[in-house]
């Protein structure tokens, strides 16, 4: 059943009402005054209530530009002459016009979609957002929550529902122009962002943690999607999980990566196992840690490394198999060499220079350069070049294994300039690299074990830990006549060491 009430309770003065004639047979129109002259009895000074002698269905007053005789408004009736006031009518009902003189007249009744207003008596439509269905009414019904009274003068028991996105609550009393009034939903309202409704909906309903809507109006909010998080209702944004978590479909948290797993970057749905060779011994985190020196993974998604057999170790961290625990690990840093030209008239020739480092006349390591200058002719005009070394794998040196390096070069497969030319190699001299004592010291760093030595090229094919004092070069022709790739280095010698 809806509820009732009526519109207001506040008693409006008569005096803002139409100022009519006082002969009940000729009414004026609204707001006429009717003058001391114009009365049935104007002549007349005195009374039992008023100063004019106003007749039955009008009463006296003053609005501060002198006495008037009005007709009692509609919904209000004067069965006596000489009255400075009107009777209300017994609500709910009214007159048909103004000027009534007896109660008897108070037979008008509101039709439905309308009431009797408690202010004016007059029989008024229910405003927008009200309604009433019933004839002969002081009041109109408010709207169902969830459902809203577009237009006035309502009196349908059928009322639109809310759209899904908005929603209606009950009418109430409410302030407006300073007066309480009993107002109820002439249209629904979009829910707030954080929120959603349905159909008919009476309230906005909140996003639950794991979803969101960052807009009004909304039937439905939005699921966190994967890699990013809302973790309380109501919420009009969504999170990104940060680097070493994830977060799945719709989550209310993101969850650390296991140990074993890492996430390097922001926003993401799954963790990712680290790779052989490295692990990670904690939960929540970005990258996984090499294996170090000693130890070695050979799985996925390890949380620890394993320790090398006692008595071994590892060349380098990193490692993948027990196969690279060695007793007497090799680690190479890189070689310096130096090189120039034969004859000055080679200037423009451009080398690739390649060291090699062999164990037991394999080679284990090496490295390269590509496209550069040959320098040119005479020790002053020699290159110091530097090429960084890498190792094949890991190697354990047995004792009495024999340690040997090989510089190469070839006309590069690159570049332009000469076709062919004599490159002259430096060796054997002390190992001033910059100054004018600069001096031929070519030579390249190695790690047996845990001893680090420079090995100094020497003599025709020696290698020592020790620089030479009397610098030496061998010289080796170059040229362009076998096609790239497949153009062939030629050896600058070989020095060996036994360890």
């Amino acid at each position: 059943m809806p509820t009732r009430h009526s519109l207001l309770r506040t008693f409006v003065p008569i005096a803002a009402l139409a100022i009519m004639a006082c002969s009940p047979d000729a009414p004026l129109a609204p707001d006429a005054p009717r003058t001391p002259t114009d009365t049935v009895a104007a002549d007349v000074v005195g009374g039992p209530q008023g100063t004019l002698n106003c007749p039955a269905g009008a009463y006296e007053t003053d609005f501060g530009t002198g006495l008037v005789c009005y007709y009692a408004p509609i919904g209000y009736y004067m069965p006596y002459s000489n009255y400075t006031y009107a009777f209300e009518c017994p609500l709910p009902w009214t007159t048909a016009s103004y000027g009534s003189t007896q109660q008897s007249q108070c037979h008008v009744g509101s039709p439905a979609g309308s009431y009797v207003s408690h202010e004016t008596h007059q029989i008024t439509p229910c405003p927008a957002g009200l309604w009433q269905p019933y004839s002969n009414q002081d009041e109109c019904f408010g709207n169902t929550p969830g459902h809203y009274i577009p237009e006035p003068g309502w009196m349908n028991f059928s009322q639109p529902y809310c759209n899904a996105g908005t929603w209606s609550g009950s009418a109430d009393w409410v302030v407006q122009d300073n007066a309480i009034v009993f107002k109820g939903w002439a249209a629904c309202l979009p829910v707030p962002a954080g929120n959603y409704s349905g159909f008919g909906a009476d309230r906005p309903t909140l996003c639950t943690p794991g979803t969101y809507q960052p807009a009004e109006g909304q039937s439905s909010c939005i699921a966190a999607p994967p890699g990013s998080f809302v973790p309380y209702s109501g919420s009009r944004i969504v999170y990104t999980c940060p680097a070493g978590y994830y977060a799945v479909y719709a989550a209310t948290s993101c969850t650390p990566a296991p140990a074993g797993t890492y996430i390097p970057g922001t926003g993401t749905q799954y963790a990712t196992v680290c790779a052989i060779g490295t692990y990670q011994p904690l939960t929540g985190q970005s990258s996984c840690l090499p294996a170090p020196i000693g130890t070695y993974v050979s799985f996925q998604g390890a949380a620890a490394a394993t320790a090398c057999p006692a008595g071994s170790t590892t060349a380098a961290v990193g490692a993948t198999s027990s196969a690279q625990c060695v007793t007497r690990p090799l680690t190479l840093g890189d070689a310096k060499l130096w090189i120039g030209l034969k004859n000055s008239d080679d200037v423009g020739l451009r080398l690739d220079i390649r060291a090699e480092v062999l164990l037991n006349g394999v080679v284990v390591g090496s490295g390269e350069l590509q496209d550069v200058p040959g320098g040119s002719s005479g020790f002053n005009n020699a290159v110091l070049r530097t090429i960084d070394l890498a190792m094949n794998g890991a190697v354990s040196v047995p004792t009495g294994a024999v340690l040997t390096f090989r510089p190469s070069v070839r006309r590069t497969c690159i570049g332009a300039g000469h076709k062919s030319g004599t490159v002259r190699f430096w060796y054997d001299g002390p190992a001033i690299d910059q100054g004018t004592a600069r001096n031929a010291g070519s030579r390249f760093a190695a790690t047996v074990a845990t001893a680090s030595s420079d090995f100094f090229m020497r003599g025709p094919a020696t290698l020592s830990t020790t620089a030479g004092t009397a610098r030496q070069f061998v010289d080796v022709a170059v040229n362009s006549n076998a096609a790239c790739p497949a153009r062939p280095f030629s050896s600058l010698g070989e020095w060996s060491i036994t360890q």
